[in-house]
């Protein structure tokens, strides 16, 4: 799983590199506190839970964790980075219920997934 959530950040941020929208550049000057609670999952110690379409939660929970943390360095803007990755997260779960399967794509096979999902994601 760390394969997996390693390549497809790194797809993700590239993807969206310089992919601003005119007039939401934050400027030199927004001085608001960039906070992040990070709370451990609810169910530590406990069997995996899975969802619907059968990704564990803690995995979930590592892919948007993860993704978000990469996302907001690119964007520094956090409620965006997190609507993309729980689109991204949402789409790689449609495609690729089994979570194992995810996890063994080749890292083409990653960037061909992110590229199809990237524009939606980001609401273009």
């Amino acid at each position: 799983m760390k394969k997996l959530l390693t390549l497809l950040l790194a797809a993700g941020i590239l993807a969206s590199c310089n992919n601003k929208k005119a007039g939401t550049e934050k400027s030199d000057k927004d001085t608001t506190p960039k906070t992040t609670e990070v709370k451990p999952p609810a169910d530590m110690g406990k069997e995996p839970t899975t969802t619907a379409t059968g990704w564990p939660e803690k995995d979930r929970n590592d892919f948007l964790t993860s993704c978000v943390d990469e996302a907001v360095k690119n964007v520094n803007d956090r409620t965006l980075a997190s609507n993309y990755c729980s689109c991204m997260l949402s789409k790689l779960e449609g495609e690729y219920p089994d979570v194992n399967k995810a996890a063994a794509l080749t890292t083409d096979e990653v960037t061909a997934v992110m590229q199809k999902y990237r524009d939606g994601c980001l609401g273009k």
